[in-house]
This record gives structure tokens, sequence and C-alpha cells, in this order.
């Protein structure tokens, strides 16, 4: 059984998700909320599986919602709804530490798709959001060693610097110089979940 949470200011939007999660015996919603607040609140008291979010809400923002309950309950998994489909707003997602992605013109034909690869604790990205060829990637990719694409394909399967240390029979320490590496040549923050994002938004072309 997966409980969940649904959280949007928009009832419809709530109803067309309730109604294809419903057709899984498996899922319980447990709660609806229509605001940040409401959202916050409902969490915090029946503490869900999985919550699907929508980013903009009054009262409080879906990211500031994602922040405030993952520093008490990491574990709970946050699948964004969002009609935003630029990377601003999916990087700030990604750093928050949510697990999927998903564009709200599409998200009910890919919703299973981003649950079950979130119950194999495996990030999901719509795939309604591809890297643009013109932003230069594809010669941002001409630097990069086979075995750091092979890490960043890790990554988005969930891996953690043990089990990458494992199967490249290295160190952990190790690892890590590979990812810090990597961000430089990627131009990226040095923050955790900044690889993360760059791979997924690249996913097509590793």
């Amino acid at each position: 059984m997966i409980k969940i949470l649904l959280a949007d200011d928009h009832p419809l939007v709530r109803r067309g998700l309730r109604d294809v999660l419903r057709e899984d015996p498996d899922n319980i919603v447990v709660a609806e909320a229509r605001d940040g607040e409401d959202a916050l609140d409902k969490i915090l008291h029946y503490k869900p599986d999985m919550v699907f979010i929508d980013i903009n809400m009054p009262h409080k923002d879906g990211i500031e919602v994602i922040r405030n309950v993952r520093k008490k309950y990491p574990g709970i998994s946050f699948i964004v709804l969002t009609i935003h489909d630029n990377q601003h707003y999916y990087k700030e997602a990604i750093e928050t530490g949510v697990k999927g992605y998903l564009l709200k013109d599409y998200a009910l034909t890919e919703i299973k798709d981003c649950m079950n690869t979130v119950r194999q604790g495996k990030n999901y990205l719509s795939r309604y959001m591809d890297c643009d060829e013109n932003t230069g990637c594809t010669d941002v990719l001409k630097k990069i060693t086979r075995r750091e694409k092979e890490i960043l394909r890790e990554l988005m399967d969930g891996s953690s610097n043990r089990k990458l240390a494992e199967k490249f029979f290295c160190s952990e320490k190790n690892i890590e110089r590979i990812k810090t590496k990597l961000r430089k040549k990627l131009d990226l923050p040095p923050t955790y979940n900044a690889l993360l994002s760059w791979a997924m938004q690249n996913r097509k072309l590793l």
C-alpha cells in the first residue's frame, strides 16, 4: 500500500490525479490540499509515502513546502506537478530533493511510469522536457570521459557513492573527486544534486 497526498489549488487537477491513482488498489489517497499551508499541515499529520505537489500555490509555494518537510521527513517522496518546462524551475526542484518532475499537460499519461520509477529509488523527469540542442550540451559531452558518462547514468538510477565505488573498484573519496572534476567541466555549482539535475536534463545524450 502506498499512502499518497495530492496538493494543488485546482480541484479538477486533483480529481484527475485521484481518478488515475485509484486504478491501482495499492494506491491510497489519504488527503488532498488546496494551498501550500494546507499541504504542509496535512503532510506533517498524515506522513504519506508520496506527495504530488504543484509549485505555484497560494500562501506557500510547493518548493517551500518540500524544504520544510524534508528537514523532518527526508523519506517522503515528492513529485512536482507544474506548467513550467524551463530549466530554472526544474533545477530548483531537484535541489530540494524531489524524485519526480511532471508537466501538468502530460501528467496523467506519465503518472504510472513516474511512480514505478520513483518506487525503484530512481528519479523521473517528464519525457516532454528535453535538452535543447542549441544550448551546446552536445559540445560539452565531448569533454566527458566514458567513466564520467557511466557515473552520470548511475546517478540517475539512484546510486550512492558507496555503490559507485563498488562498481568501479575504487574508494568513495575517489568517486567524490571524479564528481567534483565533472561539476567543473560542466560549469555546475558544488551542490549535492547539481550533477543529477544536469544528467536528467540531458539523459537522451548519455
